[in-house]
């Protein structure tokens, strides 16, 4: 929303998860997002408006969900307009939480976390878009023991998404194949359909 214009807006995340240990299943509310947005870049050509998030830890840690500490994460994101065909868009961020708990033990770790992606759009036509992903994660988890793990996730994730357009709204439903590379790289691959939250 306008805080009070498009230069400066605020949002918030409540997101709602699904957690498996195990045989048990556990639903609930993980960690609420704060953000700000600050418009810095908005031409014909380029935009870009970095994010600044407060984490606040509303989740239940001990099933999963959420970190058990205070957070705060930045994210970069940067859109491109190559010609009247192709789009690029950028996103660079870190997320930092203080001596997140993890999901067992008393003793918590500083975590500080890494994300970038990069995707090319293709506008095959009014309602058509043809998109490729690329997507790295390097992700710190508390062990609960002062100490902590570090993952890595690469994925390629080709999709396409398409405008349905109605009298008084737009929906943009998407579909996108993920794909493991490197350390995730599997024999099992998956779909995702969903609804972006970004019109075009």
């Amino acid at each position: 929303m306008p805080a009070p214009n498009r230069t400066h807006q605020f949002s918030f995340t409540l997101p709602y998860t699904t957690a498996i240990d195990v045989s048990v299943t556990n639903f609930g509310i993980n960690d609420i997002s704060l953000n700000y947005r600050y418009q810095l870049v908005d031409s014909e050509k380029i935009s870009m408006s970095p994010r600044l998030t407060l984490i606040l830890p509303t989740g239940n840690r001990a099933i999963g969900m959420g970190t058990g500490a205070t957070g705060l994460q930045i994210n970069i994101p940067v859109s491109l307009e190559l010609n009247q065909s192709w789009m690029n868009h950028w996103n660079f961020g870190y997320t930092f939480a203080n001596l997140a708990q993890g999901t067992s033990g008393t003793t918590g770790a500083n975590t500080l976390s890494t994300n970038f992606g990069t995707s090319f759009i293709y506008l095959a036509g009014d309602t058509l878009n043809l998109m490729t992903e690329f997507i790295h994660n390097s992700t710190d988890s508390s062990n609960g023991d002062g100490t902590k793990n570090r993952s890595e996730s690469y994925y390629v994730s080709p999709g396409l998404r398409f405008a349905i357009n109605t009298k008084d709204i737009q929906f943009v439903p998407g579909i996108a194949l993920p794909i493991g590379i490197g350390p995730s790289e599997s024999e099992e691959y998956s779909i995702l359909p969903g609804i972006p939250n970004e019109l075009f």
